[in-house]
């Protein structure tokens, strides 16, 4: 009449985080990195002891410093109305700004990138075939000869 059921046989596993959730966990611990370090320890994380493919870490990575990043902004992108070739951005104010993929391109072009000092670089070691955008130093003014 004595059923002893042992506590072990049906002990509860932990529950296991999702990669965006193991990435934003990361880059927390990596926070004080330059960014484009700490996506790359990021990455590399992901995929060399969580076991994620290089895409699937590349894209919880990017996903995950987003969120960080834009966490304590007002301005959200509505998913509702964005497309593969529509971005719209909803601000504080309740506009909604839309850029079409070739608006987008437009701002990514290296002409106007380059007015800004800006570029992209590649992120991971691997494959390298996420680009992130990234601040050039600025070169000091040539003189001017007379």
């Amino acid at each position: 009449m004595n059923n002893v059921t042992s506590l072990h046989a049906h002990a509860a596993r932990a529950p296991q985080l999702d990669p965006e959730n193991l990435a934003v966990a990361q880059l927390w611990q990596t926070q004080t990195l330059p960014k484009r370090e700490a996506l790359e320890a990021c990455i590399e994380h992901l995929v060399t002891d969580r076991g994620l493919t290089d895409g699937a870490a590349e894209n919880a990575t990017i996903q995950a410093y987003a969120e960080i990043e834009g966490a304590n902004k007002r301005h959200r992108i509505d998913l509702e109305a964005t497309t593969t070739r529509l971005l719209v951005i909803q601000t504080p104010a309740g506009e909604r700004v839309a850029l079409s993929l070739v608006d987008l391109l437009a701002l990514v072009s290296p002409e106007h990138l380059a007015a800004r000092h800006l570029t992209f670089r590649p992120i991971g070691k691997r494959h390298r075939r996420l680009l992130m955008l990234d601040r050039q130093p600025e070169t000091a003014p040539r003189e001017v000869q007379a």
